[in-house]
């Protein structure tokens, strides 16, 4: 479980490597388009430590692409919760 943040993680550890995966990056090319290190992004996906926040702003950001929906899509990866319409979250 991640310590470090106050606030929660908006983007599930497990769910950052399935983004990854689905658009095609590997561990350094997207440790490289967030500017952290590679070990930033193999924790977080392994949940043993929480992204800094600025990180996810980004990720989530890219998420809202027409490109990275379509990539995820085909991939059939589930857009993260936080950015399912209200009447999405509610339902399930």
């Amino acid at each position: 479980m991640c310590m470090q943040r106050v606030e929660p993680n908006l983007i599930p550890a497990a769910y950052w490597r399935l983004v990854r995966l689905a658009v095609g990056m590997s561990q350094v090319e997207m440790a490289q388009r967030l500017g952290v290190s590679e070990m930033s992004v193999v924790h977080w996906e392994r949940g043993k430590r929480c992204n800094n926040g600025a990180a996810e702003r980004l990720l989530l950001s890219w998420i809202r692409t027409d490109e990275w929906r379509a990539k995820l899509a085909s991939a059939k990866v589930p857009l993260p919760p936080v950015l399912l319409p209200p009447e999405v979250k509610a339902a399930s």
